[in-house]
């Protein structure tokens, strides 16, 4: 019985440590583990909060952890059936999809919807802004993946504020 304690407290010690406090998604040790050993063809996504200093600076940072942890859990209920999600930075997740890009960009569509309804609820929950790209181990460089997401990221990011 002592034995059975003991290894049920290491394994919830090393769930706790591959966790994110605010979001309960994976962290970004556990997102860069899942990186490292990517075998199988995945997109990998992007999402940042768009204007979150803004929330943080108005509300407080009760209020910013509130919204983190609202992002994150529509985050999980969008992406986590189809691959593993992550806050990888203060207000940056990301996820890996196990699919194509078509079934990346439904799931995309869903977690704006999951957020539309939720900005019903809290006016000043943020958009957010997500980028892809897609991973084959065959041919893919995982940090080449991670960098052409960003980049996508950043140019959604630029567009909505053009749009403005």
């Amino acid at each position: 019985m002592a034995m059975a304690g003991v290894l049920f407290y290491l394994f919830y010690c090393s769930i706790i440590q591959q966790s994110d406090s605010v979001t309960h998604l994976f962290n970004r040790y556990s997102y860069e583990s899942a990186m490292q050993i990517l075998a199988k063809p995945a997109v990998v996504l992007f999402i940042d909060v768009d204007d979150f200093k803004s929330v943080n600076d108005s509300y407080g940072h009760a209020i910013g952890d509130q919204v983190l942890t609202i992002i994150g859990r529509a985050i999980f209920e969008t992406y986590g059936k189809a691959g593993s999600c992550y806050r990888i930075g203060g207000d940056e997740f990301s996820a890996i999809v196990f699919g194509d890009a078509e079934q990346a960009k439904k799931l995309d569509d869903e977690l704006e919807r999951r957020l539309a309804e939720a900005r019903a609820e809290m006016p000043i929950l943020p958009t957010v802004s997500i980028g892809g790209a897609l991973f084959d181990p065959a041919t893919s460089d995982v940090e080449d993946v991670k960098r052409r997401a960003d980049a996508k990221m950043y140019e959604v990011k630029r567009a909505k504020k053009v749009g403005r």
